[in-house]
């Protein structure tokens, strides 16, 4: 929770004002613990607990909100991998992958909004102010975000000014050694991939 008030992602407040304000909504809680990893802490609006409970997934439909494709990033990425060695079989291939801290929480819940999404966490009211893991709206809120941070990344990857701007940065990545006994691995040309397309043509 601390870290999630680092980032701005919610207001704090006594559990007090949850008996004084009648606009303050407690979403339930619950824990995801995976074996390796963090623990991840997610806003559950979905479990109900009296046939009378209203809970906020079930009056936050999607049906209008854009088409989530982020989920098809993964298998594109492998078969630009794929493609690429097609067109270059002996070439050394880098990837930069953007890690984009706290992708889900770019979007922020409007103000008069906050306190439907907020939950009761460490003993104190937590006033969402960015979007919450569990919402049914969460994934297609970001989904805007990445669209047009695609767009950008295509305009402005070129830039040389941009290396000179981040120079800092760019001298902080290092490289392993590449393995001269490791052998690439071939691929082939098919029906379905054909070697590097034309971007620009696409």
């Amino acid at each position: 929770m601390n870290k999630e008030d680092g980032y701005s992602h919610l207001v704090l407040m006594d559990l007090l004002l949850c008996k004084l304000s009648p606009y303050l909504h407690h979403t339930m809680q619950s824990i995801i613990i995976k074996d390796g990893k963090n623990n991840c802490i997610v806003w559950d609006g979905s479990t109900v607990t009296q046939p009378t409970d209203i809970v906020m997934n079930q009056v936050t439909p999607v049906a209008q909100e854009a088409p989530v494709t982020f989920g098809h990033d993964k298998s594109q990425i492998y078969m630009d991998i794929y493609n690429t060695r097609i067109s270059y079989p002996t070439a050394r291939i880098l990837f930069g992958l953007a890690d984009v801290k706290a992708c889900f929480r770019y979007p922020r819940i409007h103000a008069d909004l906050t306190g439907a999404f907020g939950f009761i966490a460490d003993e104190l009211y937590n006033l969402a102010t960015a979007m919450v893991f569990g919402s049914t709206a969460l994934a297609s809120s970001w989904e805007a975000f990445r669209r047009a941070i695609m767009a950008l990344v295509k305009v402005f990857a070129n830039r040389p000014n941009l290396v000179i701007r981040h120079k800092k940065f760019i001298d902080m990545l290092k490289w392993e050694e590449i393995d001269p006994s490791a052998e690439l691995t071939p691929t082939f040309s098919c029906t379905i991939n054909h070697g590097i397309m034309d971007w620009e043509s696409d």
